[in-house]
């Protein structure tokens, strides 16, 4: 990719107008930082202990591989790609893929029985 004065010097060089100029080094610029943006972020979450769902196993320590909102890998040590963050959880448990989905839809005051 052409740095910023790589651009400026073509620019220079052609004689456009100095709106032309402008927009287009603006829309350069703006195309360069979209296409680092829609990299997806890499995480490796270091936790003490991780549930292996497939296996039926606790791993201890483990590690779980995020690349963007997927899960890519669980294990005692995942890969660490070029330019991931790592994440340490310290004592933690980390269940990857699974919801918490428990609540308590009538524990409100509203529905409770009132006899009194």
């Amino acid at each position: 990719m052409a740095s910023q004065n790589q651009v400026r010097r073509c620019l220079r060089y052609h004689k456009l107008p100095m709106m032309t100029r402008n927009l287009l080094l603006f829309g350069l610029l703006s195309a360069a930082a979209a296409a680092q943006s829609n990299a997806p972020r890499v995480l490796v979450l270091h936790a003490a202990r991780v549930l292996d769902v497939e296996a039926g196993a606790m791993i201890a320590p483990g590690e779980v591989l995020v690349e963007g909102d997927r899960i890519r890998e669980v294990g005692a040590a995942a890969r660490h790609p070029a330019g991931a963050e790592v994440i340490d959880l310290g004592n933690r448990t980390l269940l990857p893929g699974l919801i918490d989905a428990h609540v308590h839809l009538f524990l409100h005051a509203r529905f409770r029985n009132n006899s009194d």
